[in-house]
């Protein structure tokens, strides 16, 4: 009577640590299926540069530029101004979309500028030329895989 009683505990200890097992598999499924998505692409986005509204700078483009915004009141926009949100959209994946946004990128640069550039300078492997892009208004969108010929 003591063997079954034995056999019965064991029993029940096995299929207890079986269920642990699978439990904590279960949770980690997730995280190796995005590695493994991460790792499909040999390309991953590192953010040099990004500027929103250089070009407002200019007081040759008055096109751009709001008609009640006199010269010295027009602010001067910095470099790098939207280098951390872009980087937080960019960095280690290889696309992107960029939303241009004053909610997206974290304010107005130049709010009397009706046209604001969005320029970003980047990489998609460490030792990769430094590449362009820009566009002014909707999504810029850089997809590394795209432009390196890779299906």
């Amino acid at each position: 009577m003591h063997f079954k009683a034995h056999l019965l505990i064991v029993s029940i200890i096995i299929v207890m640590i079986y269920g642990i097992i699978h439990i904590f598999m279960m949770n980690k499924s997730e995280p190796v299926a995005t590695t493994i998505l991460k790792e499909s692409s040999p390309y991953n986005i590192t953010v040099e540069r990004a500027s929103w509204g250089l070009n407002c700078n200019s007081p040759y483009n008055d096109k751009y530029n709001s008609n009640s915004q006199s010269e010295e009141s027009r602010s001067v926009v910095k470099e790098d101004n939207v280098l951390y949100k872009v980087s937080i959209y960019c960095n280690g994946k290889p696309k992107c979309d960029i939303p241009i946004s004053s909610d997206a990128l974290g304010g107005d640069p130049a709010p009397g500028c009706g046209y604001k550039n969005l320029q970003i300078e980047y990489r998609c492997f460490s030792v990769d030329k430094l590449r362009k892009a820009k566009a002014i208004e909707g999504f810029l969108s850089i997809d590394c895989d795209r432009e390196l010929g890779n299906p």
